[in-house]
């Protein structure tokens, strides 16, 4: 059909995934882990943009090379060529709206962006250039829950949403995690473990003096052993998985555990999309008051999920 939009996205300037070159957005999308994977959806949100009926290009910094996107260079990028460029996330303010502050001085049609934290006006520099703004958990509690069920599987800003839902196992007595396990994480963790058992799916790990990074299907490895030597007690740990191959045997856990980074009190500034992985595999939420998905709780009808304040 015609074209909709003309959209410059500006991510990283890297014209492939860092984590998986030459994959098409088919495979990617069977590679998503179970959150925070930066480098397939920057993959994949170009590409849902196209099967929305926009014309995309990939603004990269570096010299353009054969890719599924068409690319153009930063020092050839014309406004007049496009309807609206599109920040995605914090990494392209910071790598193009700081280290290029000419890019978005050029008289644009149209700045948007889609960050993962709420209130972005007041900590981005340069913000007050964007038109628009979006919060993916907007997005998603406003659009996706509502919905379930209908395909079978998308992916909205980092959250691994289900369309269909999956297989349900019978309940075990233990608690889901999945996702980055930094150490504010793991000291949560560590209070809930010791309470009942956790089933854990981490894409890496805290450790001294790097962190631990886990993939998919890594079940064996020096990594792996570092990673289950810093887990708590009564935590089973498996690498981050995509939650779509593992739907049965995670969607059988009591409820999903959503720690915050910050202490009791203080405000997190980050969203923990987690929360939509669990509620799509019909899971109870346990989660920190400060966590911004929090609101969405309270304040959305029809979301369910279990809190704490």
């Amino acid at each position: 059909g015609a074209v909709i939009m003309r959209i410059l996205f500006a991510y990283r300037g890297k014209p492939s995934p860092a984590y998986i070159p030459d994959t098409t957005p088919e495979q990617a999308l069977k590679l998503l882990p179970t959150t925070h994977m930066s480098a397939v959806n920057g993959l994949l949100v170009p590409y849902y943009l196209q099967q929305l009926g926009h014309d995309v290009t990939f603004l990269t910094d570096r010299e353009p090379e054969p890719w599924w996107f068409p690319q153009v260079h930063v020092g050839d990028a014309d406004p007049a060529d496009f309807d609206c460029l599109y920040l995605w996330k914090l990494h392209a303010v910071r790598d193009w709206l700081e280290q290029y502050p000419h890019l978005i001085k050029q008289k644009w049609r149209h700045v948007a962006a889609w960050f993962d934290f709420p209130g972005v006006r007041g900590h981005v520099r340069g913000a007050h250039m964007i038109d628009s703004f979006a919060w993916g958990t907007d997005v998603i509690g406003g659009v996706e829950a509502p919905t379930f069920p209908r395909a079978k599987h998308c992916v909205v800003e980092h959250a691994t949403v289900f369309t269909e839902p999956p297989e349900m196992g019978e309940t075990e007595p233990c608690g889901l995690f999945a996702g980055r396990l930094p150490v504010p994480y793991l000291r949560a963790l560590e209070a809930a473990a010791a309470v009942v058992p956790m089933k854990v799916y981490a894409l890496w790990v805290a450790g001294e003096p790097d962190r631990v990074l886990l993939r998919p299907g890594q079940y064996d490895g020096a990594e792996l052993a570092l990673a289950r030597r810093l887990m708590p007690d009564n935590v089973t740990l498996h690498p981050g998985a995509n939650m779509l191959e593992v739907a049965r045997e995670a969607s059988a856990a009591s409820f999903g555990l959503v720690p915050s980074t910050q202490p009791p009190g203080k405000k997190q500034l980050l969203s923990a999309c987690k929360v939509w992985d669990y509620w799509a595999m019909g899971l109870p939420v346990v989660i920190s008051g400060n966590v911004p998905e929090m609101r969405h709780l309270a304040d959305l009808n029809g979301l369910g999920g279990g809190y704490d304040r």
